[in-house]
């Protein structure tokens, strides 16, 4: 790209390096999102959508090119229209994900990760294969896109919106203010190891590690007051990696929308705010469950806009933890709809998304979803860090401690959690 195609150039974020960074090694740059079409698809229209939704946002034309070590986000004044449409024999839903398998491993940083691939089928009609980079949108954003594309097809009228740009430049003025409140929180912290204590003594890792991911349901429990369901789950994260660690004063990585900044129209910003903030819980300070939901939500109340600087930014700059050092696990309560509907024919559909199961999780991770009648839980790692049965038993110990917490509120901590116990 010539210098005199370039709109702009950015420095990418600590979640879109790491984002980057897993997807290179993964060798899959971009995620694949489905929707089906219906059968009377107006295509020179839908292109036309697409197109004005590329000048919408900006970040949508953006490639990731490596310079001097680190990736910078590059946007160019104008992108040819990446809209493909190919015609295929095979059900949709078999060609859709036979046509990401293939083209997975085509893309590189260097290259704009967004195109919009049309598989058209005789019968069935058209399904839309987005592909797009994790680092040009997260979960909040990511329908912004559908339905910008949706509304320039119906001629609807939208106003603007601010860029991701604007987010970048409040997050770097809210910096000075930010590293003071993260060195309050972390100061004297350190970080105990849970990795290396989830598989038994002796056991020799499988080379290269393999996918571990455990999914299950599990029935809600009553709320007490306003405590909210992510500080239930993350309160007893805490307890359960206490109890793994052998520490009183645990620290966890906790991933947040980072959209807390005083942005007018900071949801309708279309890039990933989202980031990986530390939660700090020290079991000794807390004598009842009343006491330790308390001081968990009161951690996420009094964050503020504390949630938009950078978690490589806080660990490097707020602790005197050991250089590179990162969470051994990160958790987050999902309470957005991931598979939002949209209507371009007579019959709406719900967006679906291509899983790659070869894609070895680098680090342990948990995802919580509150739906209607139960919990579900997406607990994933890899074989040198933990078995799916330990898995399992984690996910077990972690609803049982959320049973107890409610149901002992004002009982001493320790003796309600006191047999509380995750052998491996």
């Amino acid at each position: 790209m010539h210098a005199g195609a370039v709109a702009d150039i950015f420095p990418i974020t600590n979640a879109q390096a790491t984002g980057i960074h897993d997807a290179i090694k993964n060798g899959q740059f971009a995620n694949y999102f489905l929707l089906n079409l219906g059968v009377d698809l107006d295509i020179p229209r839908f292109k036309a959508s697409c197109a004005a939704t590329l000048e919408r946002y900006p970040i949508l034309r953006a490639t990731f090119p490596s310079l001097l070590g680190k990736h910078w986000m590059v946007i160019p004044h104008y992108l040819d229209l990446p809209v493909r449409v190919l015609d295929v024999n095979e059900d949709l839903a078999k060609a859709s994900n036979d046509f990401c398998l293939k083209e997975m491993g085509y893309l590189t940083p260097n290259e704009p990760p967004v195109e919009f691939v049309l598989l058209r089928h005789k019968d069935q009609g058209v399904r839309l294969v987005l592909r797009i980079s994790h680092a040009q949108y997260d979960g909040v954003s990511f329908p912004n896109i559908l339905q910008s594309i949706l509304n320039f097809y119906n001629k609807i009228e939208m106003p603007a919106v601010p860029g991701y740009p604007t987010f970048l430049v409040h997050a770097a003025r809210q910096r000075p203010k930010a590293m003071e409140y993260w060195s309050n929180i972390l100061q004297g912290s350190s970080l105990a190891k849970v990795e290396s204590r989830l598989l038994p003594q002796g056991t020799i890792p499988d080379s290269p590690p393999k996918r571990v991911m455990v999914e299950v349901n599990r029935p809600k429990v009553q709320l007490p007051g306003s405590t909210t369901n992510a500080t239930l789950i993350s309160a007893a994260w805490a307890i359960l990696i206490s109890r793994i660690t052998t520490t009183q004063d645990v620290i966890y990585g906790h991933t947040v929308s980072g959209r807390n900044s005083a942005i007018e129209g900071i949801e309708e910003i279309l890039g990933p705010t989202l980031n990986i903030i530390p939660v700090r819980v020290n079991l000794a300070n807390a004598r009842t469950p009343t006491e330790l939901l308390l001081a968990v939500q009161e951690q996420f109340l009094y964050l503020g806009e504390s949630d938009s600087i950078g978690f490589r930014d806080i660990i490097d700059n707020c602790t005197d933890w050991p250089a590179d050092s990162m969470f051994d696990t990160i958790i987050q309560h999902q309470n957005i709809e991931e598979h939002p509907e949209f209507g371009f024919s007579d019959a709406s559909a719900r967006v679906e998304f291509f899983t790659n199961d070869t894609t070895v999780p680098q680090a342990l991770s948990m995802v919580s979803y509150a739906q209607p009648d139960c919990f579900h839980f997406k607990l994933a790692g890899n074989t040198a860090i933990l078995s799916v049965e330990t898995g399992e038993k984690m996910i077990d110990c972690l609803t049982t401690i959320m049973g107890r917490l409610v149901s002992y509120l004002d009982s001493p901590l320790q003796s309600c959690l006191g047999d509380i116990d995750l052998r491996v």
